[in-house]
């Protein structure tokens, strides 16, 4: 499994949460209520991905530092959050802004550092992205497990790469 896929992965598997907690919200009911090896599966998976990610994660922020010129970035964003975020916290119009803000934010041009170059710095993020790492121990569920929970294919797709075939 590569970098690209584990991260992957892992924020599918956050989303999953995310789905567990407004189905929650909304039913007062768990998404996988009863079924311990589903939510254990999960937690252990999300563990493992993040614990494999750790190098990544290193050399990933010695790639920022070497490239990206962060503090430029920092004062840029916080700016930019001057600028929008106006409205009282907790309004309607606080909110609007927030998520303005937010995909703004996440929108926001990598400020490169003098003389480094933007196309080497994406190339060694994207080799970075493409190692594939070995020892990743996935923990598995079966397809049956699933019976009975209301997930559509786009709710099913993170789970995939758990599911024994």
């Amino acid at each position: 499994m590569t970098n690209r896929e584990m991260i992957a992965n892992y924020n599918g598997l956050i989303y999953i949460q995310s789905l567990e907690e407004e189905h929650y919200k909304r039913t007062g009911e768990k998404l996988f209520q009863g079924r311990v090896k589903i939510t254990y599966a999960i937690k252990k998976n999300m563990r493992e991905l993040l614990d494999k990610l750790k190098p990544y994660d290193e050399s990933r922020n010695e790639i920022f530092a070497e490239y990206r010129d962060l503090d430029a970035e920092k004062k840029a964003e916080e700016k930019l959050k001057k600028k929008i975020v106006t409205s009282a916290e907790g309004t309607a119009e606080h909110e609007r802004e927030m998520k303005t803000y937010n995909e703004k934010v996440n929108t926001l041009e990598i400020i490169m550092k003098p003389g480094k170059d933007k196309v080497e710095y994406e190339s060694k993020i994207k080799e970075l992205l493409d190692i594939d790492v070995a020892d990743v121990n996935i923990h598995t569920i079966s397809l049956d497990q699933l019976d009975g929970i209301e997930l559509d294919s786009a709710q099913l797709e993170p789970l995939m790469f758990m599911i024994e075939e």
